[in-house]
């Protein structure tokens, strides 16, 4: 369920993965920039509280953006970040609520016209399952 994924632009890899040894959560990206052959020193994405079900999108050949899932007090939230390929990394943000239940799968992440598109199951009130869009930069996800 919680699988390492990976995306690439020209040579540049990105892998991203979640594991938890002995209960401690973490999600961690790696860089290859020579199309696999080695792989830079794993970056720490979030330590914290991560629940996993991790995505990743190239930008370009310097940057990824990386998704997963965490907690934030009480609630299930869908995160996202920016990492470079030197290791910087911008201020995480919360894309939206969401559910921690296995039926509520993997947020997924694309790449259009310079924008950066996820797209996750929710369920509704009356417990069928609905699928959000969000889009970086808007305030709210639209449901379809």
């Amino acid at each position: 369920m919680n699988g390492p994924r990976a995306d690439i632009v020209g040579d540049t890899i990105a892998v991203v993965w979640f594991s938890a040894p002995e209960g401690n959560g973490s999600v961690k990206l790696a860089f290859s920039k020579d199309a696999g052959v080695s792989f830079q020193p794993p970056i720490v994405i979030d330590s914290i509280q991560p629940l996993g079900r991790v995505d990743v999108v190239m930008i370009n050949e310097q940057e990824a953006a990386v998704s997963w899932l965490a907690k934030e007090g009480a609630d299930v939230v869908i995160k996202a970040q920016q990492v470079s390929i030197t290791g910087e990394k911008q201020k995480p943000i919360t894309i939206a609520k969401t559910s921690e239940a296995r039926g509520s799968g993997f947020a997924q992440m694309a790449l259009y016209n310079s924008q950066l598109f996820f797209a996750w199951t929710d369920f509704g009130e009356d417990e069928k399952k609905n699928i959000r869009i969000a889009r970086l930069g808007e305030s709210k996800p639209s449901k379809h």
